[in-house]
């Protein structure tokens, strides 16, 4: 991360299993991130805090037999 000091991280994550016919389950989640890093400043005596956020939506489906 170019020398960037990480200071909070947090990624909630909410997501469910549907059975599919009988040998199938569908797994769809929603997760949210959301990130504060130092960054660099032009001053010494200044501080500056970056903010990122994503929304991130996953499907995954397993086929069992």
């Amino acid at each position: 991360m170019c020398n960037r000091k990480l200071l909070l991280p947090a990624c909630p994550r909410i997501g469910a299993n549907f059975m599919v016919g009988r040998s199938g389950v569908l797994t769809p989640a929603l997760s949210y991130q959301y990130t504060t890093m130092n960054a660099p400043s032009v001053s010494s005596t200044v501080t500056t805090v970056a903010l990122t956020s994503a929304v991130q939506f996953n499907v995954g489906y397993t086929a069992m037999w």
